[in-house]
């Protein structure tokens, strides 16, 4: 879970704030299936705007092995 909040010199305010929370899923020895929920409040110009967001992100692990 996280939030973050902006500030937009364009505005001259803190006009977005987005909160966010999601899981991790291993899949194997290196990938994972990373999912999450975010919302985003967007107040700098009118009207304000509010987004929900949906994602899915495969992260794949790559690394060199060491030689015994």
């Amino acid at each position: 879970m996280g939030a973050e909040f902006f500030y937009l010199s364009r505005y001259q305010k803190w006009s977005t704030t987005a909160l966010y929370a999601g899981a991790l899923f291993p899949v194997g020895k290196r990938f994972s299936l990373d999912a999450y929920y975010e919302h985003q409040n967007l107040t700098g110009k009118r009207p304000n705007q509010q987004l929900n967001q949906l994602g899915v992100m495969l992260n794949i692990y790559l690394g060199l092995e060491k030689e015994h």
